[in-house]
């Protein structure tokens, strides 16, 4: 990614890492997620919004040592997820990350979080998740998997 020093990194700990670059949010979630995290990261999401006139994307990546979320946070992410969709230029890329029963439990609530929206997708694995997003907030694959790749070694 050409201009990297434009990521602004607005939270990490050892469970989250938000940060956003140019017009697209990011959530880099590998342990817990609380009502307060929901909270906060949707302060950040729609405080860039407001700052962005065009497109805009939020690409959520879960791994698979995320745990699935209490119901407070549930509620609080379902909320943040149609507001996101609500906004018509908004695109969202959510993946869940990994195999077994607690994914397939991880996308199963992620699906119930989503209302039938065709700019609200979500993927197994990255690379189709980063080829749905990238166009449609005018970067490259390569741009926006530059940015996961420096997200996800921030420990």
């Amino acid at each position: 990614m050409s201009e990297m020093e434009a990521l602004q990194v607005h939270h990490q700990d050892e469970h989250n890492v938000v940060a956003s670059w140019r017009n697209v949010f990011v959530q880099l979630r590998r342990g817990r997620l609380t009502g307060p995290d929901v909270e906060r990261f949707t302060h950040l999401a729609l405080a860039l919004r407001e700052r962005i006139p065009g497109a805009a994307g939020a690409f959520l990546l879960v791994e698979q040592s995320a745990v699935v979320p209490e119901e407070d946070a549930r509620v609080l992410q379902r909320n943040f997820i149609r507001r996101l969709a609500s906004d018509t230029k908004m695109h969202v890329a959510s993946v869940i990350e990994g195999d077994g029963v607690q994914t397939m439990l991880k996308r199963t609530v992620a699906r119930t979080l989503i209302v039938a929206n065709p700019r609200v997708k979500i993927f197994a694995t990255v690379d189709p998740a980063v080829a749905y997003l990238a166009p449609q907030v005018g970067h490259t694959a390569f741009e926006i998997n530059g940015l996961l790749r420096q997200l996800r070694s921030r420990k």
